[in-house]
């Protein structure tokens, strides 16, 4: 795949995910990210309660707290792990590593080339699944002292996923042949012969 760092001529931006001046599309990112975390926490609690294994809850509670720094460290290599993920996907289908930076307390990938309408759903939605399908194999063969720690990374990466998520569903909603240009915060789509909507 060549890397495709000039939008052709008869392209036109049709349509942005804005994260910096678009309210709604902050709120409904936003909003999305809160709904998952809640529906993974509150799962995680009842499944917890239905097990009646509680191990995690009868530590000591020095025991707890290093219990606590383990499951943040791993929630913060997690992240590293899943962003790397991303970023070897842009890579091969842009021909250009993109950087990593946080901006407004989002982790961004942005890349100066331009994206299919297929590369960029993969980007999107291949790391949330591989990583959910992982997490998932993991949980029965982990031992009870951790698969909540399990079911926390599983939490985070749902929760974390949710501007891809979106970003993927409104690319589906999008007909035509799409060129995506991910700037981080602002996501840009093109397609031939329109115009940017006012």
């Amino acid at each position: 795949m060549s890397k495709r760092s000039t939008l052709p001529e008869e392209y036109r931006q049709i349509r942005t995910i804005d994260m910096i001046g678009s309210s709604k599309d902050r709120l409904i990112v936003n909003g999305l990210c809160l709904l998952l975390f809640a529906v993974m926490s509150l799962s995680g609690l009842w499944l917890l309660y239905r097990s009646g294994d509680q191990t995690v809850l009868r530590l000591p509670f020095p025991r707890y707290f290093l219990w606590m720094l383990a499951v943040m460290a791993a929630c913060a290599a997690f992240a590293g792990l899943k962003i790397l993920c991303r970023c070897s996907l842009m890579e091969r289908f842009a021909r250009e590593l993109p950087k990593i930076r946080m901006a407004r307390l989002y982790l961004c990938t942005p890349c100066g080339s331009f994206f299919r309408r297929g590369e960029y759903l993969a980007v999107c939605l291949v790391p949330p699944v591989l990583w959910t399908l992982v997490l998932f194999v993991f949980m029965p063969v982990v031992t009870p002292l951790w698969r909540p720690a399990v079911w926390i990374l599983q939490t985070v990466n749902l929760a974390g996923s949710a501007r891809d998520l979106y970003g993927a569903y409104r690319l589906f909603l999008t007909s035509g042949p799409l060129l995506v240009r991910d700037d981080g915060l602002i996501w840009r789509i093109y397609a031939p012969g329109s115009e940017y909507p006012a």
